[in-house]
């Protein structure tokens, strides 16, 4: 008998098997932000692995990527992370590495008030080969170009509806690209997700609709991805998401081909720094506005 533990087990290593022949482009598995952050001293971990297609090719970009937060305030939520794998030309790839911060105001309560946050978050440019985010690599001299930084700013917004079976996420922001010989260019950015209980309790349909990761270099104006998650347990939730987005070039502009994908995600909470070596409270910490009273 297949348990699910084994089954995780099994499309895992199926993944990284494709991992290894078709990189993949860092988008996270689930890009609207909701307006939540890991319980007070919980160490949180997001992984996933990519298979991408654009323009009659598998996309070349990492096969692992990797995201590792800690909560060291009950309203605060500090997340950094890259990606890794083989390129094209077989050399190693490295994403440009990404850190982001979340300010929790007030937690969302099941069928009550909405939880708002704000994050700020950068991505730098200093990654290795096409994984460098909107770089290309020239076919003559096979060097990278080293094309700029992202950053990003925005508020957040989550309801918990019918009996916390269903979850709206709302994101409304400015992003900023600096792309080296051409200057600063502000955008605003928006993003909204649905995360609703499906036939049973653990297993969920997530959908989205953003305008392009704020956290990928030259974005496109306008992305959406649709899945599935299960949650195992409070420390334990796996994605599986698909997605489109037109593609654009180095000068900002959009192209006529799409690229789609297909991600593979995991989850893990740990307990590391609780309150008193408690569990981890599962609907994260209590925001600064709980710590006021």
């Amino acid at each position: 008998m297949v348990t699910p533990l084994k089954a995780w087990h099994l499309c895992l290593t199926l993944l990284i098997a494709l991992g290894s022949t078709w990189p993949a482009f860092a988008v996270r598995p689930f890009v609207t932000d909701d307006a939540r952050i890991a319980d007070y001293g919980q160490l949180e971990t997001e992984s996933w692995m990519e298979v991408t297609h654009a323009e009659g090719a598998y996309g070349d970009a990492p096969g692992f990527n990797t995201m590792i937060g800690v909560t060291p305030l009950d309203w605060l939520e500090i997340i950094a992370g890259t990606g890794v794998g083989r390129s094209a030309n077989d050399k190693w790839a490295i994403a440009n590495p990404v850190i982001q911060g979340k300010l929790l105001f007030t937690r969302a309560e099941a069928d009550g008030t909405p939880g708002y946050a704000f994050s700020s978050g950068a991505t730098f440019d200093a990654g290795q080969t096409t994984l460098a985010a909107g770089g290309t690599v020239d076919e003559n001299t096979n060097s990278d170009y080293k094309l700029g930084d992202n950053y990003y700013a925005m508020g957040l917004m989550t309801h918990r509806l019918f009996n916390d079976s269903m979850q709206v996420h709302t994101n409304f922001g400015l992003r900023a690209e600096h792309q080296r010989g051409i200057g600063v260019r502000l955008r605003p950015y928006w993003g909204v997700g649905l995360d609703m209980e499906v036939i049973r309790k653990d297993i969920h349909a997530i959908a989205e609709a953003y305008a392009g990761d704020p956290l990928q270099y030259n974005a496109p104006l306008y992305a959406g991805q649709f899945g599935a998650r299960w949650i195992y347990s409070d420390y334990v939730n796996v994605d599986l998401t698909f997605g489109a987005q037109p593609t654009t070039n180095t000068y900002r502009q959009v192209t006529s081909s799409v690229e789609v994908w297909g991600q593979l995600g995991l989850r893990l909470l740990f307990d590391v720094f609780t309150h008193d070596g408690r569990p981890g409270d599962s609907n994260g910490a209590s925001g600064l506005f709980a710590l006021s009273h």
